[in-house]
């Protein structure tokens, strides 16, 4: 049985990074302090990023974002549209990111400053 469609009226763009995030997200509230978010800005607004990165992947339709409520320090979870390109030219461009981030790092480059330098070319 295959995932379920995700239709366009449960999507809403993230205004702040870009992202698609479905709307069921919110208001989200912290099962720790109780604080609602009715919205995006304001969980961004008052939510903190994680020490060690702030994504992961979950099944192959969503990535999951993780956010400390800044009341009570407690980890939050909002759920994304997964955007990626899953055609032949997509996995081609990831392979390639793949080697020049590879390359980068085998030469002295700290990872964080790789994905960040290829961030910048947008061809990936």
């Amino acid at each position: 049985m295959g995932a379920k469609k995700i239709e366009q009226n449960e999507i809403q763009t993230c205004s702040i990074t870009g992202r698609q995030f479905l709307t069921s997200e919110f208001p989200k509230l912290c099962s720790c302090c109780k604080k609602e978010f009715a919205e995006r800005q304001s969980y961004w607004d008052q939510t903190s990023p994680l020490e060690n990165g702030n994504y992961s992947r979950g099944n192959k339709n969503h990535v999951f974002e993780y956010r400390n409520c800044n009341d009570c320090s407690s980890t939050l979870v909002i759920k994304f549209v997964d955007e990626r390109d899953a055609s032949a030219e997509g996995i081609k461009r990831r392979e390639q990111w793949k080697q020049q981030f590879q390359f980068l790092v085998s030469n002295g480059i700290p990872e964080e400053r790789a994905k960040s330098i290829l961030a910048s070319k947008k061809n990936y």
